[in-house]
């Protein structure tokens, strides 16, 4: 690929996100953010949830969310927080690495921006927490892998956040402090900031701790007060996640209000009122949780209060007074006008564009250098005192470029070989080895027989890439060795594994292209030949039935006697048309039903998606005041209830496409030679 054509290709900036993630791309040198639904008006993000079906498929984005509640078993959530553990998720008797999760994440952002830009895209920068590990930064590599992006970066949040804020602003050196709280995790850091160049100071972070575990405690609340009235309930899994939704309502709601009201409509006659002064109460201890993070970043910086000059806040839950309140009496009050949503993806986007030195890449973004430190201590597996220790080489909050040596000694001497173990963690905090991570290892053969106190001297080295090289000798003999850890890293998932998830993104992706990219259309006449035989479509008076039952057992209405004195009649329609159903109205008792030609053969399939678009026709019958150029909440909560949302969302993107229409009744039933009386 020539010069030129690496610089015409956009890279994504992507904030991957514990329960939302954000986009962004270089565009004409302004940053363009990426819709996160295929007919967005506004900017929001695109929820991090993953709602499988038991045959494999799956939903992604905003309409996993709305399908979580009828699908709590299938729905995955808050990923995040496992990325880089090893830990698997089962969902209908499948495994799932969280990689692969993230990668469906990721491909669906990829595909949104590949319908605005109109161009394939390749490449991206993605971003994590400041305190994630080596493994969790790497696990974020797979998955970009996975979804079939060149990961060029992966930079901390806080960095990213310093870009977008760094732009644009005077050019003399300012110390700025970035309050990075998301939904799942706190990063902080002090960056100084001035003529381009984004020097990192210090670093402090819980990677367990965000708004989701606000949401918990209110959802408690919420269950107390519920239990209040019905003592004997207990709640579901729908309940849960119903609950977790309403929870984060009721917590953004409080943001802007005093106190919030909302009905429970799973529970007859249930309120619940929550007051701000109550929350705050509620979530104090994570309050005094990030006054600790913010006091360590200050510690890590050798800095006190009153030398930071500008405060920034990313993250949703920083929109919460109290936390707005709570750094700005600890340290000062935060920059007006920065969007804490999409911040941090809109920073990713202009170190993308500066990697590959993008055209009509503006002046102001031409020379922008990040010098960072490193985020958590790096040591090597000792024994003192007879007792196996973790010795740091590079201590947290170290710029580098640095190279760092030492010496340790083998006593036995007829010791040949020694591990050389390489470990990431905040060992001050953490003085055992379980809440610390071993990142590497390799073993030191050779050594000299016969000699006590053997010398062996290990040397790490962090380049200004990042690449950490490990290298020890044994002084006065021959043997040596050495380990490279780098950001390009090897994958932590076993190849075979990787493998097969690449396929199956794959597959995921194709399908994803099909409704957003290409929707299909329905075929029309000329393509199908239509069967004489009655018998052969007997089966659509089945659908009909198991439409009606839907409705009966599903709807706020009474349908049963209605029902019961109508009679319908299904007719193939071999014309030009765009629906695949349509019911003819004003013949009470007597309905006749158009069914599209391509939906003929009896295939599991088929009879799915005629049996929800049915629903929709007879709630036209039903209810003809109704406006049924749409799909409407009753048909929507009925499919859910009914276990077809999988076939709802196919007759919805054949809608949203524009290649099909509802109770098109222009349409008049001419063809009776495949017919059938229900």
């Amino acid at each position: 690929m020539g010069k030129n054509q690496i610089k015409d290709m956009k890279v994504l900036g992507i904030d991957l996100g514990t329960s939302s993630s954000a986009a962004a791309v270089l565009v004409d040198g302004k940053v363009m953010i990426i819709p996160s639904d295929e007919k967005a008006s506004t900017e929001k993000p695109l929820p991090s949830v993953v709602s499988f079906f038991a045959d494999g498929s799956c939903l992604i984005g905003k309409n996993a969310v709305e399908q979580s509640f009828y699908n709590p078993e299938g729905t995955v959530s808050n990923v995040k927080r496992l990325m880089g553990s090893g830990q698997q998720i089962e969902v209908f008797g499948k495994s799932y690495l969280p990689q692969f999760i993230s990668a469906l994440i990721l491909l669906k952002i990829k595909i949104y921006a590949e319908k605005l830009l109109g161009e394939k895209i390749e490449k991206a920068v993605i971003t994590v927490p400041a305190y994630f590990n080596d493994n969790q930064r790497q696990a974020t590599r797979d998955a970009g892998k996975i979804a079939g992006l060149d990961v060029l970066h992966i930079i901390p949040e806080p960095i990213a956040a310093s870009i977008a804020f760094g732009i644009n602003r005077d050019e003399k050196n300012n110390r700025v402090l970035v309050f990075d709280l998301g939904a799942g995790t706190l990063d902080v850091s002090i960056i100084e900031i001035g003529g381009g160049f984004h020097e990192v100071l210090s670093t402090a972070g819980n990677t367990s701790l965000g708004g989701i575990d606000m949401d918990d405690k209110l959802m408690k609340l919420i269950i107390k007060k519920i239990k209040i009235q019905y003592p004997s309930w207990h709640e579901s899994k729908s309940d849960k996640i119903s609950l977790a939704n309403l929870a984060e309502s009721i917590k953004i709601e409080l943001s802007t209000k005093e106190s919030v009201t909302i009905d429970y409509d799973i529970l007859d006659g249930v309120q619940i009122n929550v007051v701000r002064s109550n929350f705050e109460h509620l979530i104090a201890d994570i309050i005094d949780q990030c006054k600790l993070v913010v006091m360590d970043a200050l510690k890590g910086a050798n800095l006190t209060p009153s030398d930071i000059d500008k405060v920034v806040l990313v993250g949703g839950p920083t929109k919460i007074p109290i936390i707005q309140n709570t750094i700005s009496d600890l340290i000062r009050p935060p920059e007006p006008g920065i969007d804490p949503t999409f911040t941090v993806a809109s920073g990713a986007a202009i170190q993308g564009a500066v990697l590959v030195n993008e055209n009509n890449l503006p002046v102001l973004y031409q020379g922008l250098t990040l010098v960072n430190v490193t985020p958590l201590d790096l040591g090597e597996m000792a024994r003192k005192d007879g007792e196996e220790i973790l010795d740091p080489m590079i201590a947290k909050n170290t710029p580098y470029p640095i190279e760092v040596t030492k010496t340790y000694y083998v006593a036995k001497p007829m010791q040949t070989e020694v591990q050389i173990s390489v470990w990431q963690g905040d060992f001050e905090k953490n003085h055992g080895f379980l809440e610390n991570v071993e990142i590497g290892e390799f073993w030191l053969r050779g050594l000299r027989s016969g000699v006590m106190n053997k010398e062996i001297e290990v040397t790490y080295k962090l380049d200004a890439d990042g690449i950490l090289t490990v290298r020890a000798r044994e002084i006065g003999g021959i043997a040596s060795g050495e380990l490279v850890i780098d950001k390009f890293g090897n994958s932590i998932i076993p190849p075979p594994q990787l493998e097969f998830s690449l396929k199956e993104a794959q597959k995921i992706e194709k399908k994803i292209y099909r409704d957003v990219l290409s929707p299909y259309e329905i075929p029309i006449g000329g393509e199908h030949v239509v069967s004489n035989d009655n018998n052969a479509i007997c089966w659509m008076c089945d659908c009909l039935n198991d439409a009606k039952q839907l409705i009966i057992q599903h709807h706020i209405h009474d349908a049963k006697e209605f029902f019961e004195n109508t009679q319908y009649e299904i007719s193939l329609q071999d014309v030009k048309q765009y629906a695949y159903a349509f019911i003819q109205i004003g013949l009470h008792p007597y309905y006749p039903i158009g069914v599209h030609v391509s939906l003929m053969e009896n295939t599991p399939r088929n009879y799915r998606m005629l049996k929800v678009v049915l629903v929709h026709e007879l709630l036209h019958a039903l209810h003809p005041d109704w406006g049924h150029n749409r799909i409407n909440p009753a048909e929507r909560r009925i499919a859910n209830l009914g276990n077809h949302y999988d076939a709802l969302e196919e007759m919805k993107n054949l809608f949203l496409s524009g290649k099909m229409s509802f109770c098109n009744n222009d349409v008049r039933i001419v063809d009776h030679s495949s017919s059938v009386k229900c």
